[in-house]
């Protein structure tokens, strides 16, 4: 408690002093007071911002080690929980919102840019015909019988009431991007098809649908490229012999990178952790890693908190300090990792 008084007396000396070297002083010894004052009080940051350069450097960056025969890999065990049904891989083919065009997952960006040939994983759900069960998923053609991610598989929840097809979705979109049709011509014809097939009675205006061509397919244009993530079920003598290992929103990996703390890192609260990890799965050796930093100290105001019992919380960082998001990071690991792989 007598710290935190401390503190606090520091932090309204410094709101003081900085109004009071403002109004009062003049010229040079304004000047000369305002540096002084800076330098006590901010100087730490300084120094911060030194380390962590240090650190970022020699630590927090993404290794590769050993270079894998193939491009794949185990992804473990992957749960599906009710609230939260677009976790990839495990997506619900029949949730509308299906997989979000702005996602960061590691894995749903690795498939489908082509860093790796498939992913394997065990399935742990309350659905009894699939709980327990391996699976691959793996790119293919849009029309493969075994698809279950895809631009045209994403549209279902969007025309579950409208009477159009993903095809005729798909006409009227090229027609836009090609600028052979004009926005209200579309409509027109978008109109048209509705009162056709009696449709007029349906809560959506043509402009919406218009909207949805627009916008929407053209996400999803981009992120499938007319392809479709496709899944089978394997067996488990066929799992990829390396596993990706990452850590998620809830729990830090038990694996550590072996770094000693020092007075410098104890002193701003530094920590390294592994964002995720490659290895074999059967000798356990880390063929890549993308080690994180963390960096609790928040200047002044933050010991206060800390001081009183609170938390302020932290800063990651990861590549070499050019990066806050471990999912970007992982990503990254996974695009080395395999870069000139074999098959």
């Amino acid at each position: 408690m007598h710290d935190a008084a401390a503190l606090l007396i520091a932090l309204i000396f410094l709101i003081v002093s900085f109004f009071v070297a403002l109004i009062a002083l003049k010229g040079k010894r304004k000047l000369l007071w305002l540096f002084v004052w800076f330098m006590v009080f901010f100087s730490d940051f300084i120094l911060l911002r030194v380390v962590m350069a240090y650190y970022d450097f020699k630590y927090a960056k993404i290794n590769v080690y050993e270079k894998p025969a193939i491009r794949a890999y185990y992804a473990g065990e992957r749960e599906i929980v009710e609230w939260n049904r677009s976790a990839f891989p495990l997506i619900d083919p029949t949730d509308w919102l299906n997989f979000p065009a702005n996602t960061t997952d590691a894995n749903f960006i690795s498939l489908i840019n082509g860093y790796v040939n498939f992913i394997d994983y065990k399935e742990k759900s309350k659905n009894p015909a699939t709980n327990g069960k391996y699976f691959r998923i793996y790119l293919d053609d849009y029309t493969a019988q075994e698809c279950f991610l895809s631009a045209k598989l994403s549209t279902r929840g969007f025309l579950k009431s409208i009477p159009i097809t993903y095809e005729e979705l798909n006409i009227f979109f090229n027609q836009l991007q090609s600028n052979h049709e004009s926005e209200d011509k579309i409509i027109i014809e978008i109109k048209s098809l509705l009162d056709d097939r009696n449709a007029s009675t349906i809560d959506i205006k043509p402009s919406k649908i218009l909207s949805y061509i627009k916008y929407n397919m053209k996400d999803l244009k981009q992120i499938y490229k007319d392809k479709c993530i496709a899944r089978k079920e394997i067996n488990e003598d066929e799992i990829a012999p390396i596993e990706l290992v990452a850590e998620d929103l809830y729990h830090l990996l038990e694996l550590k990178p072996d770094i000693k703390p020092n007075v410098l890192t104890d002193m701003l609260y530094i920590d390294f952790n592994y964002g995720a990890v490659i290895e074999d799965r059967y000798t356990g050796k880390i063929l890549a890693d993308n080690v994180y930093m963390s960096i609790g100290y928040q200047g002044i105001a933050g010991e206060i908190i800390r001081a009183y019992g609170g938390n302020p919380g932290s800063t990651d960082f990861c590549d070499s300090g050019r990066e806050k998001y471990l999912e970007v990071c992982n990503q990254k690991m996974i695009e080395e990792f395999f870069k000139g792989a074999g098959r």
